[in-house]
């Protein structure tokens, strides 16, 4: 074969994985295969499947799919989010690998961490239900529709996964609440946000991510996390300036919101997070 004909090949390949790509979302069985070794330690029961799980969505780190009573969800890890690619040694710099080290080893802490210790100290604000990191053999295997609408069966005991109560946006909940009821309604629900992120701090667990729209939900009037993704137990109790930051990021973008949509309810959370600061300091 010719030049032409080995790059117009290629090219047909590339074009061709990457329209698979984008039909599948990304999803495959081998992306989610589990990485850690099992647990000394027996594991609860896993709960009542509702069969098929359709897929729903996907972020960086998982793939979402709704069970078939619209009630709960199941995330499957997506491994790759947290492992070095073996494309990475042709295209990055030495100092450029180190750093790709260092991020790889922070999700990685992350993943081994956040979701056991939210579903260890906040079962009921998470709503999770099951969490399996670590290869079994007594899981039955699950029936998904992938993304593309095809079914297929997947080995549980072979999976990175969590169960869920499905939640419904926060955002979107907000928008109704201020539509319906106004301020008087926002109020409520900001007492609500920052007593449930009291119960956080409180523990000394810190949360590294800000996005709150997309890693928060409600469900029948409660607050849900439903991504805490990014959660660390402090070793230390945090200082005035530790507990002033935590808060700024649990409110700083509820607050923009607000600011835009409500601005009396934006002055009510920023009196109402000065006084949790200060008594938090006084504590």
């Amino acid at each position: 074969m010719n030049r032409l004909g080995i790059k117009i090949s290629s090219a047909v390949a590339l074009f061709l994985t990457i329209f698979a790509l984008h039909f599948s979302s990304g999803f495959s069985p081998s992306k989610v295969l589990c990485t850690l070794a099992p647990p000394s330690s027996s594991s609860p029961s896993l709960p009542p499947l509702s069969e098929p799980y359709t897929y729903l969505s996907h972020g960086r780190q998982s793939f979402v799919f709704e069970s078939a009573d619209g009630q709960s969800v199941i995330k499957f890890f997506n491994q790759n989010y947290f492992q070095q690619r073996w494309y990475h040694i042709f295209f990055l710099s030495p100092h450029m690998r180190e750093k790709l080290h260092k991020k790889l080893a922070l999700r990685q802490m992350f993943y081994q961490e956040s979701y056991p210790l939210a579903a260890k100290e906040f079962p009921e604000d998470t709503g999770i239900l099951y969490l399996h990191f670590h290869t079994s053999s007594s899981l039955p295997p699950i029936h998904l529709i992938d993304p593309s609408g095809r079914p297929l069966t997947l080995d549980l005991n072979q999976s990175a996964f969590i169960i869920q109560k499905k939640a419904n946006p926060y955002l979107a909940h907000l928008q109704k609440v201020s539509a319906q009821e106004g301020f008087s309604g926002l109020v409520r629900e900001i007492d609500l946000w920052l007593a449930f992120c009291s119960k956080r701090i409180e523990k000394n667990i810190l949360d590294y991510d800000h996005d709150i729209w997309n890693n928060v939900g409600s469900l029948n009037g409660k607050i849900l996390f439903i991504d805490p993704g990014k959660f660390h137990q402090s070793p230390a109790p945090l200082d005035a300036d530790a507990l002033q930051l935590e808060w700024w990021k649990a409110t700083h973008r509820l607050y923009k919101w607000l600011l835009t949509n409500n601005p009396e309810a934006a002055r009510y959370l920023i009196s109402k997070t000065h006084t949790l600061c200060v008594l938090d300091t006084n504590h």
